[in-house]
């Protein structure tokens, strides 16, 4: 009797060998060449198709010979050829072939399910072939379908198309549909990639990441790093703080992030900061491991900004990262480095955010001392802002203005013939453009004029106007008035946001002049409101300072939003803490004469009053109330 003996699996690579052998296609090199170039098209698909069918020589020939029969293509043949294209990637074929491909995978669709459609979709992407013609076909069908598709199927095309950032307006939204019924059935890997794709095309579905949200809470422990990152990455990108979703990130993330290799610890830092993540073990993270290096220029600028909304780019390691990498992206020999050539420009907006920022977190938590890469990089990037700010948008004009606001003002004080008099120049004429076509938002007028308030007193300050028939100085005096005269026709109300109301409160106050007494000269309404303003100890106790020296004085009160902790002789005096002054760099030790603004006070050199304190001493002077501040160090 015969022993049955079990046969075993055959491989893909054997089951392609026997496919090549049945092929017959000679023995020498051209006689195969000869025979595969007179093969049918489907005999062709199927050979390439199957791993170890054709030798390396052999397959740009196969490749070649199906191009040139794509209208003897079915859909199963125009498949085979394209993840032949994209598996093996040695030809390229023309534009006039790929739109012929293209129409005969479009006429072909009936023979092509959507596992077929999503395995191309990947197979394309993977290869880096953003062959349009192919992807609209594949968009066009797969809509039709996307009711019926798997959720890895939905997975992979929107993966696919974002991985060649194409953001199909059609395609996206029928994922999304067909994904909310069934996202509980989608895997955490395929769940995460699938709404990262969406951010990554700036597609917002916002009823897809609703019903996520609830999947992320409910699977919060089995989330990997990557995951996370990319569900953070997802929401973060339209700045959605969904509850749920932050929750699960500030538990999780502490305790993985280190996992994440440096690209997504970046993109990671990003996110966070725009979802407002803050965990004390997260930030130690981000300080401690996030690289900067080979970063593209977009996401170095933007991982510099968030760094420093974090707070951590004031921290040793980074420091050092942030002056090395801005001497090489913004093309300045040092004697480690000598990479030339400036990037584009665009990021520049990002680091400028991200030197403001830096700053300004040194003088509210670090005693006012600043890293000295805020100074170097600032200087660097002065030629390169100013061939960019013709091009800038509204938002972007308050962007770059605010973040000069922030600055301290030894870096930033428009002083004809320093490095920085060229930007408040272009700055200033293209914040004039776009005032002159009302280009600007409530928000962003009120900042622009805010920040002008700030960084140019010379403009509006009596004591310190300059002479309006300044050549010099027309750009500034230009877009100065103009944007004051938009702000108030406009008069913006119901801003929303805390701190832009208070700016618009200062920038009213531009308008009115107030008395000794504190009234508004010409009305009997009083700015200044008696125990308006909090008591605090210290300010009682230099009212009691004064009394003691016969001095009579009230307060603390206050001028529309500032708050006046005295008035005594018709002066007012405010206690300015240490988190109001930078220290300049070099440190000095000596004591000089105060600015201008300062006049009658005494104030240590090495020190200097924030722009917008500045800005407020000068407003309550100019509108009658000489004020003085004094330092609490």
């Amino acid at each position: 009797r015969p022993r049955m003996v079990r046969a075993g699996r055959i491989s893909a690579e054997d089951a392609g060998t026997a496919l090549g052998q049945a092929a017959d296609l000679g023995q020498s090199p051209e006689d195969a060449f000869d025979k595969i170039r007179q093969l049918p098209a489907k005999a062709l698909g199927r050979l390439l198709a199957q791993p170890g069918a054709l030798t390396e020589r052999q397959i740009p020939v196969a490749l070649e010979a199906a191009l040139h029969r794509v209208v003897e293509m079915d859909g199963k043949d125009c498949v085979r050829i394209l993840n032949a294209l994209a598996l093996y990637g040695g030809v390229r074929p023309d534009e006039v072939t790929l739109r012929a491909l293209g129409e005969q995978l479009g006429d072909r669709l009936a023979d092509i399910s959507p596992a077929d459609m999503a395995d191309l979709t990947e197979s394309l992407a993977e290869a880096s072939l953003p062959l349009v013609p192919i992807f609209a076909r594949l968009s066009a069908a797969f809509s039709l379908q996307a009711a019926g598709a798997t959720a890895p199927q939905l997975a992979k095309m929107a993966v696919g198309f974002s991985q060649v950032r194409l953001a199909d307006r059609r395609l996206f939204p029928r994922l999304a549909t067909s994904a909310v019924p069934q996202l509980h059935i989608f895997g955490n890997k395929d769940l995460s990639s699938f709404l990262a794709a969406f951010a990554t095309v700036g597609q917002c579905h916002e009823v897809l990441l609703t019903a996520a949200s609830k999947l992320v809470a409910a699977r919060a422990q089995h989330w990997s790093s990557l995951d996370l990152a990319l569900i953070a990455f997802a929401y973060a990108q339209f700045f959605l703080v969904y509850p749920a979703v932050v929750s699960v990130l500030r538990r999780r993330l502490p305790g993985c992030a280190h996992e994440l290799p440096p690209v997504r610890l970046a993109e990671l830092a990003v996110s966070c900061a725009r979802l407002e993540v803050t965990e004390a073990p997260l930030v130690a993270t981000f300080a401690s491991s996030v690289d900067l290096s080979g970063l593209s220029a977009p996401l170095f600028g933007q991982a510099a900004k968030a760094l420093a909304l974090l707070g951590v780019a004031t921290s040793p390691a980074v420091q050092s990262q942030l002056e090395t990498e801005c001497a090489i992206r913004l093309g300045i020999d040092t004697p480690e480095l000598s990479l030339p050539g400036l990037p584009e420009n665009t990021w520049l907006l990002d680091l400028l955010e991200c030197l403001g920022e830096t700053a300004d977190d040194a003088r509210r938590n670090h005693g006012g001392n600043y890293p000295a890469f805020v100074a170097t990089a600032f200087g660097r990037a002065e030629a390169s802002l100013v061939e960019l700010c013709p091009s800038l948008g509204p938002a972007d004009v308050a962007s770059l203005y605010r973040s000069l606001r922030l600055l301290p003002p030894s870096l930033v004080a428009p002083l004809e013939g320093a490095g920085s008099w060229a930007v408040h120049q272009a700055l200033a004429r293209r914040a004039l453009d776009l005032a002159e076509v009302q280009a600007f938002g409530p928000l962003e007028l009120t900042s622009v004029m805010f920040s002008q308030l700030c960084v140019y007193p010379q403009l509006w300050s009596d004591a310190d106007a300059e002479d309006p028939g300044n050549p010099q100085w027309k750009a500034l005096q230009l877009s100065w008035n103009r944007i004051g005269e938009s702000f108030r026709s406009a008069n913006p109300q119901g801003l929303g946001d805390l701190r832009a109301e208070r700016q618009a409160e200062v920038l009213r106050l531009l308008q009115q002049e107030v008395d000794s007494t504190g009234h508004v000269v010409g009305s009997g309404a009083s700015v200044l409101g008696a125990g308006a303003g909090p008591r605090r100890p210290v300010a009682l106790e230099v009212l009691e300072i004064l009394a003691e020296l016969g001095h009579e004085a009230s307060g603390p009160l206050m001028v529309g939003p500032i708050e006046v902790h005295a008035i005594s002789n018709g002066r007012g005096l405010c206690l300015m803490p240490e988190d109001a002054y930078f220290r300049r760099l070099p440190i000095s030790t000596a004591f000089e004469e105060a600015e201008p603004m300062q006049r009658g006070a005494k104030v240590p050199a090495e020190i200097e009053l924030c722009l917008e304190r500045n800005a407020e001493l000068r407003l309550l002077r100019h509108r009658g109330l000489p004020t003085l501040p004094v330092a609490c160090l």
